[in-house]
């Protein structure tokens, strides 16, 4: 069973905001990367920038599924 569907102008929104999101999440775990695995050259700077965007790969699907999951409780009447 599918959830409400989003006009194509929203959807494409939702989505923007999203990648935004994933810049600042992605340019975080680079970072990070770099600072542990102290690349020498450029060669293993790209290796260390491509084992950041594998781990983002990864958890992509975990934070989506917490979004979606902090939504609908946002959106549940509060219980008394």
């Amino acid at each position: 069973m599918q959830g409400p569907r989003l006009p194509k102008r929203r959807q494409r929104l939702s989505l923007t905001i999203a990648r935004i999101a994933d810049r600042t999440r992605i340019a975080a775990l680079i970072a990070g990367a770099i600072a542990t695995c102290q690349p020498v050259n450029f060669e293993e700077r790209l290796a260390v920038e491509r084992m950041a965007l594998a781990n983002r790969s990864i958890c992509r699907p975990a934070d989506d599924h917490f979004d979606r999951f902090q939504r609908l409780r946002a959106q549940a009447p509060a219980r008394k």
